[in-house]
Formats: C-alpha cells, structure tokens, sequence
C-alpha cells in the first residue's frame, strides 16, 4: 500500500498513490479529496492530453470499524506519429458513509488531429473538471475548472493552486506546483528537444520543431504531466513522424483528519 503522509499524530494527512482498500488507522473526520490521471500528448502536430478532473467530500466522520475502496488512474501513454495517445485513468473513492461514489474521470489522449478531452468529475460536495488539452498538457482546478493547454509559445495548463508541490496546504485544502512553458523552435537545429515536465496537478510542456537536420537521430519529445495533468504534445515539420507526446500524469487520493 503506498501511503505518504506526515508523521503519526493527532490528525494523519495521507496521500494514496496506488489502488487499495483502506481501512481508518483510527476514529475521527476527514475529508478526502480525489484526482483523476492526465491524457497523454501526441506525436504529431503538437496536440497535448486534457487534465484530470477534482472531487472533494468535505467531511465524513469515520470509525476503525470502516472501509472504503480506494481506486487511483494510470496517466495516459504517449502518442507516436500520428498514433493516438492513451486516455488517463478515472480515480474513485466509494465506501462507508459515502452516498455515491466519488469519480474524477481522467483527461483524454491528444491525436495527431484533435486535442485530449477534459476529465469529467461526479458527485461529491466540491467537482471541477479537468483542463482541455491545448498544445501543452491541460491542469487540474482545485477552485474551478482547470486550466487549458496553452498555445505555442505560451504555457501549458497552470493549477489554480499553484505552491512548491503537492501538499496538504491546510485543513480540508490541497495545493499543487507550478505550469512549464511551452516551446517552439522555428529554425536551425532542434537545441531543446525534450518538452518541459509540469509541476503537480499541472500539464506538461509542448515541444514544437519547424525544422531539424537531425530529426532521424534526435526526436522531440512532449513534456510529461504533473499528478493529474495531461502530457504535452510534439511536431516536428522536417520529420513528422516517430516523434513521441509526453506522459500524463498520475492520479491520486489524499485523506485528510480534520480538528472538528
């Protein structure tokens, strides 16, 4: 079972990387808060994964006696050429004292022609769908929907709770880190040809080349999504194809005790 949290005490802050059933190490109220996975990016034409949406249950009084099913998504694999990329995963939390499950849908793949599709959120006190994938990787909104992915030379999609990474930021509040610039290189060789990684709940950075002498040899590459954020998209003009988009990110659960 993989459980990050702070040290044993009074109010436990866990954050649950990977699908399992979870059991309350003891009595108290919490809150939970859930993350689908990022779409990953394409390998043509620089279309990047959307973002995973958001779901919160703002307090939940739970006992040892308790369970609950815990499921987390698997960011979306890169696309090549013109291949499509994979969706990311939905995560979802369902269990004692819960009324209906709570589901963060993950964000879609981008295609050599379209763009990854937000993930789409269900249920829950608090839901904001993901960000739409623009040429970077979309975000996760943890205060309203996530952000896009940006253009070309913008940035790729930004968490409106933007800190130093993935934290339990307060009771009942979450923050994630901060978006990567996108890039486009109009000439000459590649230089930079891997995409920028996003920082948590944020979407990872489109790598655009409009021309390369040494595309056989050095491909570009998208950049990856942070925790929920889709994976960037990738072009190369001179050589088009066997170019790769950048992973989304994985999705999570974070269980929070709270001090009422």
């Amino acid at each position: 079972m993989a459980v990050i949290g702070s040290p044993p005490g009074a109010f436990p802050q866990l954050f649950l990387t990977s699908s399992q059933t979870w059991v309350p190490p003891q009595d108290g109220n919490i809150c939970i808060h859930a993350v689908g996975a990022g779409g990953g990016g394409s390998g043509r034409n620089a279309y990047g994964g959307g973002g995973g949406s958001y779901v919160k249950l703002n307090y939940l009084a739970v006992t040892t006696s308790g369970s609950f099913s815990i499921y987390v998504g698997a960011g979306g694999t890169p696309g090549v050429s013109t291949s499509a990329a994979g969706n990311g995963g939905s995560s979802s939390v369902s269990g004692t004292g819960i009324s209906a499950t709570l589901t963060c849908g993950g964000g879609g793949g981008g295609n050599w022609n379209a763009s990854g599709a937000a993930g789409v959120a269900a249920n829950g006190d608090v839901r904001y769908n993901g960000g739409l994938g623009g040429e970077g990787g979309g975000a996760v909104g943890i205060y309203g929907g996530g952000s896009g992915g940006g253009g070309a030379t913008t940035r790729s999609g930004q968490t409106d709770a933007q800190a130093g990474g993935l934290a339990t930021s307060g009771f009942g509040i979450i923050c994630g880190g901060t978006s990567v610039n996108n890039f486009m290189n109009y000439g000459g060789d590649i230089g930079q040809s891997v995409g920028l990684n996003g920082g948590d709940l944020c979407g990872g950075g489109n790598c655009y080349v409009s021309y390369a002498t040494d595309a056989a040899t050095n491909k570009p590459r998208g950049g990856n999504g942070g925790v929920g954020g889709g994976g960037g998209g990738t072009h190369n003009r001179y050589s088009p194809n066997g170019n790769y988009g950048g992973y989304g990110g994985d999705g999570i659960g974070l269980i929070q005790y709270l001090p009422w």
